[in-house]
């Protein structure tokens, strides 16, 4: 079963800045997930986590997949990160069913992909710690848990799909695992199957040596969302000191251009 693997984040400026938001979708394109196909635009709403023009960004994806493989993927497996649990059920509404839109726009009513969709939150508040001899936590690095542990009982929520990971190894202090939250599962993943691939995404990434904390395709997001500005015609720093010119300022300064715009491969 082919399978596209895909990240999705935002980058918002910082506070009192005029600049706009600018989210990235990232997708695989090979079996390895070491090739990605990245879109980045600019957000209507500035410092909203609602994606513009998800749709056409995940058509984007699956045309080049489709290019590269010669077909279309039969299952997507996608991280969303930066969604507080409030929003789930607006991500539910809106960006679930503009993935299912953008499938259906693609190959018609007889394409309708496996569609797992998790949410990965960084910014979490528990912390997972192993005790020593005599129950006391031990500071620095005695008291992590290993590399690969899982808590998918006793601190998840009732009733949902989730489950905390700690993928890596602490530099320093006690590593921070993240929260996952699986919102769709169409291909009836077991939560082995979900947290294996999840843990296994934790080593591809490859701007590092080591074992990161959250799957490649989520930092590749998170990179494209961030550099995303450095591309935008008439980039300048808050201060004002220096600006750049967008390297696609050849095709015009029109911004909608820029918003469906592949800005290379994230490698």
């Amino acid at each position: 079963m082919t399978t596209m693997v895909v990240g999705i984040d935002l980058h918002h400026a910082p506070p009192n800045s005029v600049r706009p938001s600018h989210a990235a979708v990232v997708a695989s394109l090979d079996k390895n997930c070491t090739q990605f196909k990245t879109v980045v635009g600019p957000q209507q709403k500035t410092r909203t986590e609602e994606i513009t023009d998800l749709k056409g960004k995940m058509r984007q994806c699956v045309r080049t997949f489709v290019e590269n493989n010669g077909m279309r993927p039969d299952r997507i497996i996608i991280y969303r990160d930066g969604v507080a649990q409030n929003m789930f059920a607006e991500v539910i509404k809106n960006e679930i069913t503009a993935v299912q839109a953008a499938m259906f726009e693609e190959g018609g009513s007889g394409y309708s992909p496996e569609l797992v969709y998790v949410v990965c939150q960084m910014r979490t508040k528990a912390r997972l710690a192993m005790p020593g001899p005599n129950g006391q936590i031990p500071r620095g690095q005695g008291g992590s848990v290993p590399p690969g542990t899982v808590i998918d009982t006793a601190i998840t929520e009732a009733g949902m799909f989730d489950f905390y990971m700690v993928p890596h190894h602490a530099l320093k202090g006690t590593a921070r695992g993240s929260h996952y939250w699986v919102l769709q599962n169409d291909a009836r993943l077991t939560a082995n199957d979900v947290q294996r691939f999840t843990f296994d995404l934790c080593h591809l990434y490859q701007r590092a040596t080591k074992i990161v904390s959250r799957p490649a395709p989520v930092y590749y997001a998170h990179r494209a969302a961030f550099c995303a500005q450095y591309y935008t015609s008439g980039y300048q720093e808050d201060d004002g000191k220096w600006e750049t010119s967008s390297v696609m300022s050849s095709a015009g300064s029109d911004e909608s251009s820029f918003s469906t715009a592949s800005v290379g491969t994230a490698m």
